[in-house]
């Protein structure tokens, strides 16, 4: 009857810890689905591989740009180009992501984002090679 309650309890503490496991990779699996505001996008002009400070294209104050990940894979990215007009563009996308990688789709144009960066609050990642390759910036 010892023995018993030893495996039952085992059996438990097991069943608990790949729970919690499940439920930790699941959320590092969703941090990217939310609403992101870009800070800035940058561009390598001079091809060396790295983001400069003078290769960044801060958004306005009086501008928003965001990206909506949603669950199941689809999204949308909406640009406001005035906060003063109110007239917002809307382009629907859909995405994927690996461990390392966002791949998004809209318009019939496919990106792979490499991320540099993805918690809870930071979404900071690259795309695209010399000259086209992209630094994108966003924040919660």
């Amino acid at each position: 009857m010892k023995k018993t309650g030893s495996i039952a309890l085992a059996a438990a503490a097991a069943t608990t810890l790949c729970l919690l496991g499940s439920c930790k990779k699941d959320k590092e699996e969703n941090l990217i689905i939310g609403q992101w505001q870009v800070q800035y996008t940058g561009a390598d002009d001079n091809s060396n591989g790295i983001l400069e400070e003078s290769e960044k294209v801060m958004i306005p104050d009086t501008a928003r740009f965001t990206f909506n990940f949603k669950e199941g894979g689809a999204g949308e990215t909406i640009l406001v180009p005035s906060l003063n007009s109110r007239t917002a563009i809307t382009v629907p996308f859909t995405w994927s992501k690996n461990a390392s990688t966002v791949t998004v789709t809209a318009n019939n144009e496919t990106n792979v984002v490499t991320l540099l960066t993805l918690d809870r609050s930071v979404f900071y990642g690259v795309y695209g090679e010399g000259k086209d390759r992209t630094w994108l910036y966003a924040v919660r």
